[in-house]
């Protein structure tokens, strides 16, 4: 009977072994998974910083510029009143044209697939100078394109964004 008790007791000691190496096991591979997952999140985390910082930075321009136009409407003399709604219709177009291109951003960041389409380089780049119209003239700097080429096949709101960027840095 001793004999039998001790083959028991042997048996289930082996089987709680090979249960407690099995869970040890599982607890590796959850280790790896929470890791692999903290990984993944600290990169959507990084490029969602990124992606915020972008997005203020571009809005900023014409934001300002339609604050701007707005606090000079009470003191701007008459001769200069009948152009400032053109000038905030422009600024919130640009500001109009910068969300569209973020949101084409966003979209490829999902995984959807974006279209090139043929650009004017020219138009491009006019409609970035203007939307930076008063920084640039702030910094009294001039900006000008010596890109060689009219057009290209590109992501507009890619092309835009790069050309914002480097306007505007």
């Amino acid at each position: 009977r001793i004999r039998q008790a001790v083959s028991q007791i042997e048996e289930r000691n082996r089987q709680l072994e090979s249960a407690n190496r099995t869970i040890e096991r599982h607890n590796l591979e959850l280790e790896e998974a929470v890791q692999k997952r903290t990984e993944v999140l600290a990169e959507q985390n990084r490029r969602l910083e990124q992606f915020s910082f972008v997005t203020a930075h571009n809005l900023r321009s014409p934001v300002a510029r339609i604050l701007g136009l707005v606090k000079l409407m009470p003191s701007a003399p008459a001769a200069q009143l009948s152009a400032l709604p053109e000038k905030l219709l422009q600024a919130a177009n640009d500001l109009d044209i910068i969300i569209r291109d973020l949101g084409t951003i966003l979209e490829a960041r999902k995984g959807k697939t974006l279209q090139p389409e043929l650009m004017q380089v020219k138009s491009s780049f006019d409609a970035v100078v203007r939307s930076l119209e008063d920084g640039i003239r702030r910094g009294g700097v001039t900006v000008t394109l010596d890109a060689g080429l009219d057009s290209l096949v590109t992501v507009p709101g890619y092309f835009n964004s790069i050309l914002y960027n480097l306007i505007s840095n």
